[in-house]
């Protein structure tokens, strides 16, 4: 399976802590999703995509991704957020359909989130709560959503999905 990522997870300490052991089989590649902004997110210090035409947002193509490690980025994501298939652009322009995370009701907030900023100033903090979610909430969390994710990956498998 494939996911774009365009926030905390573009920094490869935070894919390891909440991917685990599954992160070493996938593959990683710039890519660039058309259409949305990256924005702040209002009561949290991750971003949110929103819809904007003539925009387009910087992250991260991961392929390879397993069930195990799909349903425990699902477990960091938490319940406010859903997953929605997207086109993105490698970095050669073509397009390949990947799962991206995207919040069930608004939270953007006006302001832009810069990754680099971000890094500077809440890394640190994002690091310390995802490895404590992954390892006190994660294991738990991951089981419940383990089904759904055997699932997608079975029809990723089979050339439908992302």
């Amino acid at each position: 399976m494939r996911f774009f990522f365009y926030g905390s997870l573009l920094d490869p300490t935070i894919r390891r802590a909440v991917m685990g052991r599954g992160l070493a089989r996938c593959r990683v590649f710039p890519a660039t999703l058309e259409g949305w902004r990256r924005c702040r997110r209002r009561d949290l210090i991750y971003p949110v995509l929103r819809r904007q035409r003539g925009r387009s947002v910087e992250g991260c193509l991961i392929e390879g991704v397993d069930a195990v490690a799909a349903a425990r980025l699902s477990a960091f994501e938490g319940e406010n957020y859903t997953t929605m298939t997207v086109a993105v652009h490698r970095r050669d322009g073509s397009p390949v359909d990947a799962f991206v995370f995207m919040p069930k009701r608004s939270l953007a907030t006006p302001s832009a989130w810069h990754f680099a900023q971000w890094r500077h100033g809440r890394h640190r903090r994002a690091l310390r709560l995802a490895n404590g979610g992954m390892a006190h909430d994660g294991r738990t969390a991951s089981r419940r959503l383990l089904d759904r994710w055997r699932r997608a990956e079975r029809h990723a498998s089979a050339g439908k999905s992302a």
